[in-house]
């Protein structure tokens, strides 16, 4: 961060200490020599036992000190000032970012959100790691809710500096769901990392200094995502340095840009060093709370999100939703590549972004293309040919190939639709013509395997065929589907190795085909009508 930025924090804070006697307001005091003496000066002057004074902050050089009973704020900061204090401010208060809590039958498709932004597309990379750390900076958790207890490790309160992690109203537990859950019905973003609960809040209320010890407690616990759904109005020196000491260990800082629907900044969200994250909506509108603006980086889903609460499941609405979303994301990146940097994430989530308007400053993050772009730049093995529905084929009467009725990747939703055409003797059929080029022939001989990603899928047959070069003629091959909902499918083929699929070039041909097979009337065949098929993402990779 510039010189220029920190005068600002700074200017901003004096401005926000309030000038008239005070009752119980405690004072985070950062001592050029040290905190010993910080604590010498406050007993010797205020009559504050050391005892009193919390010293949980010292791996960041503060300590947080009790104003004695009806003092003089402004006399108690100017006489810490002139005796050798580089630093002093009021330990800010925070809150949880989170709307009215909705009945769990309010919608129909619970689980909008995942394929909204892609999710299932993710894990056919990677469903997360058990050595990556996700840390909920948040109301505790309830560790005994059987869809999350087994991804829990060991964490700590930093209210009461013990290990009761209670959750008093069930935002954390709902944070981290989203995160790891894994039930029947239910899954979390990042199902194979871990979350350390971090309680900061009490009741929905917690202090600058509660999240500053949070952080350095996560970090020096090996978590590589910190995800904080909090935060408040005013900026906290003592915030920042816990994240600057955050950033400086490899780990990315995620929060809640505020449910205040104001483009004004809130904090920590609007820290240069922290990924800042707003709620959309189903239709990829803003949700109506959400803050916006040119400190708000990226969104996520946040908006009637199910997950787990307190003794079982739920709705909450708020850009506390939506950053643990965010940090799933930067699990499923750390997964894959674990020595990336926090700079390098960030970049990733933003630039992969959906754009969504201008309320934003880069769009709705995507799974699928922000973890297809990190193979490509850091594991280009795994990825061998990834790419979007623009590359398909057109259309072949002779392979009945039928008309594609658009290819367009302009738009947010990325999908190539198809329309049926009707087959004597078959019924309607609709066919997508796709050509692959591995760039060494070598990779055509590898364990690869074809991905495709169908959105609204229909319930008819679904096919693939792979081109024989020897025959010149498409060989079925088997399918299977290994994630599925009302709103996707995702087709997984292993395609066989062996010269005859693949010509001198490392060139393949292959077709998927979607069937709606005649029906038998009374008299005679019924002819099904015609149906469209809409493909949302292709790609190869070798397994």
């Amino acid at each position: 961060m510039d010189k220029l930025t920190k005068s600002f924090i700074l200017i901003l804070l004096f401005i926000s200490i309030p000038h008239n006697k005070v009752h119980g307001v405690e004072l985070l005091v950062k001592a050029s020599l040290g905190d010993e003496y910080a604590k010498y000066c406050i007993s010797s002057e205020f009559g504050v036992e050391e005892s009193n004074m919390n010293s949980g902050l010292d791996k960041l050089g503060y300590s947080s000190i009790p104003v004695p009973e009806n003092s003089d704020l402004d006399e108690v900061i100017s006489y810490l000032l002139e005796n050798g204090m580089e630093y002093v401010e009021v330990d800010e208060e925070r809150y949880a970012y989170e709307e009215s809590e909705y009945n769990s039958l309010y919608l129909k498709n619970a689980l909008w959100a995942m394929a909204k932004i892609k999710i299932p597309y993710a894990w056919s990379l990677t469903n997360g790691n058990n050595n990556v750390l996700v840390a909920i900076l948040d109301s505790g958790i309830d560790n005994k809710h059987p869809a999350v207890r087994d991804r829990l490790v060991s964490g700590f309160n930093c209210v009461t500096n013990t290990g009761d992690l209670d959750d008093d109203t069930g935002h954390g537990t709902h944070c981290a769901g989203t995160v790891v859950g894994i039930s029947e019905d239910f899954m979390g973003a990042a199902p194979d990392c871990r979350v350390l609960p971090i309680k900061v809040l009490a009741k929905g209320k917690g202090f600058s200094s509660w999240i500053a010890k949070g952080i350095v407690y996560a970090v020096d616990s090996g978590a590589k995502v910190i995800s904080m759904s909090l935060g408040s109005k005013k900026p906290s020196r003592i915030e920042l340095d816990a994240i600057d000491y955050a950033n400086s260990k490899g780990a990315i800082v995620i929060a809640a840009a505020g449910n205040n629907g104001s483009s004004d900044p809130e904090w920590p969200a609007s820290y240069e060093n922290v990924l800042s994250v707003a709620a959309s909506d189903e239709c990829d509108n803003r949700a109506e709370f959400s803050n916006y603006g040119p400190t708000v980086q990226v969104a996520a889903p946040g908006d009637k999100i199910y997950s787990t609460v307190v003794g079982g499941f739920g709705f909450k609405s708020g850009t506390s939703m939506a950053t643990p979303y965010v940090s799933a994301l930067g699990a499923l990146i750390y997964s894959l590549v674990d020595d990336i940097n926090p700079e390098a994430v960030r970049e990733l989530i933003c630039s992969n972004s959906d754009p969504i308007g201008d309320w934003v400053c880069y769009g709705r993050v995507n799974y699928a293309r922000t973890i297809d772009n990190l193979c490509q730049k850091y594991l280009p093995e795994k990825v061998m040919t990834p790419f979007d529905v623009s590359l398909i084929t057109g259309a072949s009467s002779k392979n009945l190939l039928p008309e594609i009725i658009s290819t367009s990747t302009e738009n947010i939703d990325n999908c190539a639709e198809v329309k049926s055409v009707a087959v004597s003797n078959l019924g309607q059929k609709a066919t997508i013509g796709v050509d692959f080029s591995l760039e060494d022939k070598r990779n055509a001989m590898n364990q690869l395997e074809l991905q495709i990603y169908l959105v609204d899928p229909l319930e008819i047959n679904y096919e693939v065929f792979l081109y024989d070069w020897y025959t010149k003629t498409y060989n079925r091959i088997k399918m299977f589907v290994p994630i599925s909902s009302d709103s996707y499918r995702i087709l997984k083929v292993a395609l066989p190795r062996g010269d005859k699929y693949y010509s001198a070039e490392g060139k393949f041909k292959i077709q998927f085909s979607a069937t709606d097979l005649m029906k038998k009337g009374f008299f005679s065949k019924i002819i099904p009508k015609s149906f469209q098929i809409k493909i949302d993402m292709i790609r190869i990779v070798q397994f």
